[in-house]
């Protein structure tokens, strides 16, 4: 999970607080994107770039599933 306040992330594992990032907090409305993506992923695949480790990926059959999402708006 995590909790967007003006002054930082709060990030929780299993409902258990693992960490703050108080840095470069956004301010402006934004949207939920559930990824699999990494930095390295979106560099080297989608120029093209052959990344085997990731075909055997697919062709294992490999999924992402996601049970549900639930997000909540904080009056204040």
């Amino acid at each position: 999970g995590m909790l967007w306040e003006p002054d930082g992330y709060s990030i929780y594992v299993d409902g258990r607080f693992r960490g703050r990032n108080n840095a470069a907090v956004s301010h402006v409305p934004e949207f939920v994107l559930l990824t699999t993506e990494v930095k390295w992923y979106r560099n080297n695949r989608m120029t093209g770039k052959p990344v085997p480790e990731l075909d055997a990926a697919v062709a294992a059959g490999d999924d992402f599933v996601v049970d549900y999402v639930r997000v909540y708006d904080i009056e204040r």
